[in-house]
């Protein structure tokens, strides 16, 4: 039986023209440390935020003061290595956190889905779906489309970004973290290699990161995701 995952659900803003949000977040306020969200709830509610503003990109500008905390093991996102690889690889604890909250968003999700409305029409061609998805930072109207496709277009979408990504932008992992929540892991061998092929893409992609780019933390919730909720570990 499925079962709802925040026992509160922030709504007020969020059911643009009459439709039930796909990604419901239950703060009004996202949770920075060191200015990185420490949870995807908190990601997803730093970009929503930014975009109901109408902003160019949704980087949350520098705190006052940097939060000098020390995170509970779940969310310490840094280790301090001796080299760079090790600097922006995750913390075992931390993606055990972040995948038991996935799994319980993904759970809630999917069992709600059919309830998701929007005014939106899905693409049905390449060019249509990158203009789609690249024309403006996306908003949870335009997300709540991926709640209504079937499963062979969410693999069609996330073939398209292994040829698309060449950074991970916040609106680019938007996308890709919503195709993901809506994608049965029962798959193919030929759809499991189409998520092997993004995990390899941000893989590269963060060896040529340091340590605190804001690129990291999106990289490693995709890898994250693929390697422990898609059975894919051997790309962690």
């Amino acid at each position: 039986m499925s079962r709802r995952i925040f026992s509160q659900v922030q709504q007020d803003d969020d059911n643009d023209y009459g439709s039930r949000a796909a990604l419901p977040i239950s703060k009004t306020k996202a949770e920075l440390v060191n200015g990185q969200p420490i949870s995807g709830e908190d990601y997803l509610l730093l970009v929503r935020q930014q975009s109901k503003k109408c902003a160019q990109t949704v980087t949350a500008p520098p705190p006052k003061e940097t939060a000098k905390l020390s995170l509970p093991p779940q969310f310490r996102f840094f280790e301090s290595e001796s080299n760079d690889t090790c600097l922006v690889l995750p913390d075992p604890e931390w993606q055990e956190g972040f995948i038991t909250y996935f799994k319980s968003y993904q759970e809630y999700a999917q069992s709600t889905k059919d309830q998701v409305k929007t005014n939106q029409i899905a693409p049905s061609q390449r060019a249509a779906w990158h203009t789609f998805c690249y024309s403006k930072t996306p908003t949870i109207e335009k997300l709540n489309v991926v709640a209504t496709l079937s499963q062979p277009v969410i693999i069609t979408v996330l073939r398209y970004y292994t040829e698309w990504l060449e950074e991970m932008s916040e609106g680019e992992c938007l996308w890709i973290y919503t195709l993901l929540l809506y994608l049965d892991p029962v798959m193919t061998a030929e759809q499991t290699s189409i998520l092997r092929d993004i995990s390899r893409k941000c893989i590269k992609l963060r060896s040529d990161k340091k340590e605190h780019d804001e690129q990291v933390f999106r990289l490693n919730m995709i890898i994250t995701i693929i390697g422990k909720v898609f059975s894919q570990a051997d790309l962690l």
